[in-house]
């Protein structure tokens, strides 16, 4: 990753418009009715998504494991929009949705 100013600027800059004016939603590439990058149907399916429990065998230890999501679909699009393409308006409804899922976790 480039380090220097003009680039570290260049990043800022386009996290700051993200924030302000999202060009199209994140999970479904819906130009309209979006709200912090994502349009009301992503916002919804991300809000109501099922936690994944699964089970790691090593050796004779099954010790289980957990998501928030599966990783497909809008779910996937949206996690690297955030991820990858630096779309920080997604922290809070991914945030939700991890919460979510560590509570499903601790139950």
């Amino acid at each position: 990753m480039d380090g220097s100013l003009g680039a570290v600027v260049g990043r800022a800059a386009a996290c700051v418009l993200d924030l302000l004016a999202p060009a199209l939603c994140a999970g479904c590439e819906a130009a309209d009715g979006l709200a912090a990058g994502l349009c009301e149907q992503c916002r919804r399916q991300l809000r109501n998504c099922a936690p994944v429990k699964w089970w790691l065998c090593l050796g004779e230890l099954a010790v289980p494991a957990f998501a928030a999501a599966r990783y497909d679909g809008s779910t996937r699009a949206i996690l690297l929009a955030y991820k990858e393409r630096g779309r920080q308006a997604l922290r809070h409804e991914l945030g939700g949705a991890l919460s979510s899922a560590c509570l499903a976790a601790c139950s």
